[in-house]
């Protein structure tokens, strides 16, 4: 079988190491690892065609490992990034788009007012545009370092709402939190898109006194087992113990995915493309189903929060 190669942004820290070693014993490969785009050229652009690229989590590098896949002949399983600019003619993504996230962002705040931040990137942009597209009467998303540098001040200077949408990664919503913290406001709701499932990210919140709740895909706790086809039922008992955030969540997912893809012959872009899965099929929260454009048309995204160090399904709720 043709090499993997795993794209682990060294940004989301010790969940990246986990990603790589969860996929990898699913499948029983040796994968390559690639940080970031450091040695992101090195090792694509040497691997032979077929080769399988798992990653990247990030929507930014996933645009720049669509387009290599294209240009080498690679087969690209996407488990984490939201932009469609992400997913090529050699690319497939198992998980939500930008649409999807902005979707439980504007059913959960149905009828409120909130404001939005964001980081400056294309991922950031994928989102902003979801949600106005949407919600028309949203306005443009405010710098979020101009929040992070005097939150108290930026609160004050925008329009009256009770909510606040921020679009960031690390180390961003750290510094999020902390910021509204220093203020001393203590009436400011946040909703993170993003990477809010770290544990970091929960500390700094809890620190703070914010309230938190974010979008991202279920994580592999909420799933029932007993719901769940034997083999994925016992494959999630077995990680359980050892998870530490959602994105090690995806590595474990990712190679159950191909773990099914494989059982239909040697691994190619037809056989991925072709999966049928149900939800209890695979370790996602949903199930697997794409269509011409490589987008998986059953994946969806939650609404989450952080209790006592636990992830949970938090409530849509309008008002």
């Amino acid at each position: 079988m043709a090499s993997l190669v795993v794209v682990a942004p060294a940004s989301f820290g010790p969940a990246a190491a986990e990603f790589v070693e969860r996929a990898c014993a699913e499948l029983g490969l040796v994968g390559r690892i690639v940080a970031d785009r450091a040695g992101l050229e090195e090792f694509l652009l040497a691997a032979d065609p077929g080769s399988l690229v798992l990653g990247s989590l990030s929507s930014d590098l996933g645009i720049e490992v669509a387009a290599i896949a294209e240009e080498r002949g690679l087969v690209h399983l996407e488990v984490g990034a939201l932009s469609s600019r992400a997913v090529g003619r050699r690319s497939l993504r198992a998980t939500g788009g930008a649409g999807d996230a902005a979707a439980v962002v504007c059913r959960t705040l149905r009828g409120r007012d909130y404001r939005m931040v964001g980081e400056s990137s294309p991922f950031a942009s994928a989102l902003v545009d979801a949600v106005r597209a949407l919600d028309p009467r949203t306005g443009p998303a405010a710098a979020i370092n101009a929040a992070c540098a005097d939150f108290a001040a930026f609160w004050a200077a925008g329009n009256p709402s009770d909510v606040l949408v921020a679009i960031a990664r690390p180390p961003l919503p750290e510094r999020l939190c902390a910021a509204i913290g220093r203020s001393g406001l203590r009436d400011v709701e946040l909703v993170g898109l993003g990477s809010w499932g770290r544990e970091a990210v929960d500390e700094a919140a809890r620190d703070a006194g914010v309230s938190l709740r974010f979008v991202d895909v279920p994580p592999a706790s909420l799933l029932v087992p007993d719901a769940l086809a034997a083999p994925v039922r016992q494959a999630l008992l077995a990680y359980l113990p050892t998870r530490r955030t959602v994105y090690g969540d995806l590595g474990w997912a990712a190679g159950l995915l191909l773990r099914s893809a494989l059982e239909g012959g040697p691994l190619t872009l037809e056989t991925l493309a072709g999966l049928r899965l149900d939800s209890e099929e695979t370790g996602f929260g949903h199930g697997i189903a794409f269509n011409a454009m490589g987008h998986n048309l059953r994946a969806r995204k939650a609404l989450l929060a952080w209790e006592r160090g636990q992830i949970v399904a938090a409530r849509e709720r309008s008002s």
